[in-house]
């Protein structure tokens, strides 16, 4: 019961990141229809930018998606008898502990990839 909510409350917060990136990706394109060749060149490096967090982000939404089911996976499996909801305890806590730290990890590993697409743009703007 609680994996499934919190499955939703995760899918429900990448749909809506997922909007958001598309809205501002949506507004680049209208900005490089001005007509203005230097703002459009500029806007071409913005889109192709945010062409690539778009992409991370998908990415990232993905393997959270699979970290929800997984820990479901394994939550469901501390349960020792399924008609008293019986649950063993150390096992759980070991689930516990085990999504926090991946996506602790996750965070850490999204993060990296985010500064090395930064460091790439500004490397070549210089």
């Amino acid at each position: 019961m609680f994996a499934d909510n919190e499955a939703e409350r995760q899918r429900r917060m990448l749909n809506e990141e997922n909007e958001i990136l598309k809205k501002r990706v949506r507004a680049v394109e209208t900005i490089a229809q001005s007509g203005n060749l230097e703002r459009m060149k500029f806007m071409e490096g913005a889109s192709w930018l945010a062409n690539k967090g778009v992409q991370e982000a998908n990415k990232h939404s993905q393997k959270l998606l699979y970290l929800v089911n997984e820990y479901d996976r394994r939550a469901n499996m501390c349960v020792t008898d399924p008609s008293l909801n019986e649950v063993d305890g150390v096992a759980f806590l070991k689930v516990r502990d085990w999504i926090e730290d991946t996506i602790r990890k996750e965070g850490i590993e999204v993060q990296q990839r985010f500064e090395t697409l930064l460091e790439n743009v500004n490397y070549n703007l210089g």
